[in-house]
């Protein structure tokens, strides 16, 4: 896939899972102040130099759609408008990601998703500023296949001009590995990562559990799918979420084969 990113796997940093108080991943939290401080960070403690250049914000950042269709940013958590967001973090040297859903509704918040308005949607990122759109498969329209409404969002984010990654996140369910690297810069290649060495199989997807052993296994003849502009995704890091249960060991291997 070259819509002129992706040349090489995207690191950074993202608002799923972060520690807000709560128990971890049960509540995706985020607003301006974090991002600023999270981007200030990484442009000043060597993550940027290292190649971790991507913020990107999960189901967290939505608001309401205006009466002509047009999405929003929740006005109390981000009262300076992403466009604004945008600028400050490119001022910095990274890039700023954002979360949508291929259904009309997302998969933890339940924010608007963006079916129906593909086109509009990814207008009002390419406005913004907005340089990785990640779309999640909750409340997928059953008419449609994946490949379908993929491909159509792809073509949407294409039609605006501005290069932004597409990651694809289908959970693993239709081997996206096979179609998904003519139409967008990654694919999850399963269920959602859990700070777990190994979990029993899982009915979000194939068959697969949400370890890192099982992840692992599962990449082991996937490789061949991958290149530049195109990857599978492991779905992300998380060393040192769950200290008391995983071992450092754990968190190193997992870490090296992220790696791969």
């Amino acid at each position: 896939y070259d819509n002129g990113v992706g040349q090489t796997p995207p690191m950074g940093w993202t608002t799923w899972c972060t520690d807000n108080g709560l128990i971890p991943c049960e509540n995706d939290f985020c607003n301006e102040t974090e991002i600023r401080s999270i981007a200030l960070a990484m442009s000043t403690n060597g993550m940027k130099e290292l190649g971790y250049n991507y913020i990107n914000l999960d189901d967290c950042w939505a608001g309401e759609r205006l009466s002509n269709g047009t999405i929003t940013a929740d006005p109390t958590r981000f009262p300076s408008g992403m466009e604004n967001l945008a600028n400050y973090v490119h001022s910095l040297g990274l890039k700023l990601g954002l979360y949508t859903d291929v259904g009309n509704v997302t998969c933890h918040g339940n924010r608007p998703g963006s079916y129906g308005y593909y086109q509009q949607d990814a207008d009002t990122y390419a406005s913004w500023g907005i340089d990785y759109v990640k779309m999640d498969w909750c409340d997928h329209p059953s008419e449609y296949s994946a490949q379908q409404l993929y491909t159509a969002m792809s073509q949407a984010l294409n039609n605006t001009g501005r290069p932004m990654f597409f990651a694809i996140c289908e959970w693993g369910l239709y081997s996206p590995w096979e179609w998904a690297p003519e139409i967008a810069n990654s694919w999850r290649v399963g269920p959602d990562h859990l700070p777990l060495w190994w979990t029993p199989r899982t009915q979000q997807d194939p068959g697969q559990g949400q370890g890192d052993a099982n992840i692992i296994e599962h990449m082991a003849g996937l490789s061949p799918y991958a290149s530049p502009g195109a990857w599978n995704d492991p779905d992300f890091l998380m060393i040192g979420e769950w200290t008391y249960i995983e071992k450092s060991i754990d968190y190193q291997t997992e870490f090296s084969f992220w790696c791969l």
